[in-house]
């Protein structure tokens, strides 16, 4: 679920509520973008903005409003799929592409620009939906993007004619099967937002037909999220490879240690795995 910057700021205790306020009540009297009025205000500044979506989403911030539109990127998908769901690629190399998302934990909208790159490897990245969405006008209304939408029928067009331009380099460069980003997203996100919320432990057990993942904070155990069964293996191999614990072991408890880069810092914490009727349970220590 996307939130807002201003949101994410006071979960975060970067601005007090009645601050927010004031700059919603100056956003609507100017029409400006609730970020410009943070920063206008001296209520906030990019650095905050950057870690409060770092936090939130467990992937490194871009900023967009410093970066020039690069057209041979962005053609490699249509405008349509760009604004229905606030990401666009954003540079390549190799067979790695940036993908800007203004809400990285949509694994919907990530899976739909994967299957229509199938031979790139994808990394996303989050960024501010002001500058995102500033980004695409700059983008779109770049003299030589105007001139491609006047040669082509459409966006399916334009992008079919890129596709074409990069698809024998990318086949060219056969690459290892990379690991799924839709769970290296997940068990990032599973572990900054308990950080974000202040918690100490992270609980993830299965149950007969899904995942339950718990918090802990102030001393209370409550519902974080719950998710489908089938995504326990790959997310239980996800942490072990994080806490470089032995994969194929199953039955016996084993710990480690979980190395997460987030915000600029290097954060550690110690992963228990138990085994269990339907599946091994983790705990995930913050403190």
């Amino acid at each position: 679920m996307k939130r807002g910057i201003g949101e994410l700021l006071v979960d975060n205790g970067q601005i007090s509520p009645e601050e927010l306020q004031k700059a919603q009540d100056e956003r609507n009297k100017t029409g400006e973008p609730i970020s410009k009025v943070l920063y206008r205000l001296g209520l906030a500044d990019e650095n905050q903005v950057k870690n409060a979506l770092e936090l939130e989403y467990g992937v490194n911030y871009v900023p967009l409003k410093k970066l020039t539109p690069d057209l041979k990127t962005i053609l490699l998908v249509p405008e349509k799929l760009v604004k229905e769901h606030e990401a666009i690629p954003l540079a390549q190399e190799g067979s790695r592409l940036t993908l800007a998302m203004v809400t990285p934990s949509n694994f919907a909208a990530f899976n739909v620009f994967k299957g229509r790159l199938p031979s790139w490897q994808i990394k996303p990245v989050v960024c501010n939906e002001d500058d995102f969405w500033d980004f695409v006008t700059r983008a779109y209304t770049a003299p030589e993007m105007i001139e491609v939408h006047t040669d082509r029928s459409g966006d399916d067009a334009a992008h079919e004619e890129s596709l074409g331009l990069w698809r024998s380099f990318s086949e060219e460069q056969p690459v290892d099967e990379p690991e799924d980003m839709a769970i290296i997203l997940l068990s990032n996100h599973i572990l900054s937002n308990a950080i974000a919320k202040g918690c100490t432990n992270i609980h993830i057990e299965p149950t007969e037909r899904q995942v339950l993942v718990h918090y802990r904070k102030d001393g209370v155990l409550f519902a974080a999220r719950r998710l489908p069964i089938a995504l326990l293996p790959a997310l239980v191999r996800r942490y072990k490879k994080m806490a470089a614990i032995k994969l194929g072991e199953a039955s016996l408890p084993q710990d480690g240690r979980l190395h997460l880069r987030l915000a600029e810092q290097e954060l550690s914490f110690r992963l228990s795995i138990v085994a269990g009727v339907r599946g091994e349970h983790l705990i995930i220590w913050l403190d």
